[in-house]
């Protein structure tokens, strides 16, 4: 039997299908007939109703706090006021050093007691700014899984404004240095404000790696005030230590002592 013409195929399958049209491929076919199951105003509306979910934005999940984050935000909390601490105490030591001696009658190691003084000021920074930046990634988390953590943070403009680069720069100072990094402009900055109180001392220009005593205290690369974080995170502690611990939800197992009437 001699295959049917196109045409007659068209007309039969266009007599089943109602269709106005002369000519279909049987793919074209295929396809309208699919647009006429998918056209009832139920499926159309469902059609847009998961148009309209796929382009709305999620919502990114909630999760209460954990034994963990409690642990780990109080401890960079203390973790950075301790070495806050043990950096102003050895800035003091060696400007005490420095204060106390007198050039002409000093000691033949004299330049070794100093420049192992300063070391272990440039080392004791470094500790406190890399704390700083720990503390600063853990409050990112805290703020949301402790409201109480989030009020006092907004009261503490200093740490948020210059912690989080002052550290990343001193980090990457060589790269810095070299007109890269994140933020090459900031760099090298004017020091407003500070030094005004120093005889025979005039405003000027800081980078980020270095320090600038006065009478109000140690400005690390001319902007970052060491006193006044340490009293912003202190702040933040005092609050952080009335909330309790949650409770851990992968305590490793307890092992019952053996009675001591066994053998």
């Amino acid at each position: 039997m001699a295959p049917a013409s196109p045409s007659l195929a068209c007309s039969m399958s266009c007599e089943h299908q109602r269709c106005e049209c002369s000519c279909l491929s049987l793919g074209d076919q295929r396809q309208q007939r699919k647009r006429r199951h998918a056209s009832t105003p139920l499926q159309q509306e469902h059609a847009r109703r998961g148009r309209r979910e796929m382009n709305e934005p999620k919502a990114k999940p909630t999760r209460e706090a954990s034994w963990r984050d409690h642990q780990q935000l109080n401890f960079w909390l203390w973790g950075c006021l301790h070495d806050g601490e043990a950096y102003l105490r050895s800035s003091a030591e060696f400007w005490g050093f420095l204060r106390g001696s007198k050039i002409r009658e000093a000691p033949p190691n004299f330049n070794q007691r100093r420049i192992a003084l300063q070391d272990k000021v440039e080392l004791e920074k470094y500790h406190f700014v890399t704390s700083l930046g720990s503390l600063l990634r853990e409050l990112g988390r805290a703020r949301s899984l402790f409201p109480p953590i989030e009020a006092v943070c907004r009261q503490q403009e200093h740490i948020f404004a210059e912690g989080k680069d002052l550290r990343d720069m001193i980090e990457h100072a060589r790269e810095y240095e070299k007109g890269g990094g994140k933020h090459p402009e900031e760099f090298v900055r004017e020091a407003v404000g500070v030094a005004e109180c120093l005889p025979g001392d005039r405003p000027g220009t800081a980078d980020a790696t270095s320090t600038i005593v006065d009478n109000n205290g140690h400005w690390l690369g001319g902007r970052f005030s060491v006193e006044r974080a340490l009293v912003e995170i202190r702040a933040i502690q005092e609050v952080a230590a009335k909330r309790p611990p949650p409770t851990p939800t992968n305590r490793p197992p307890r092992v019952r002592p053996p009675d001591q009437g066994e053998n």
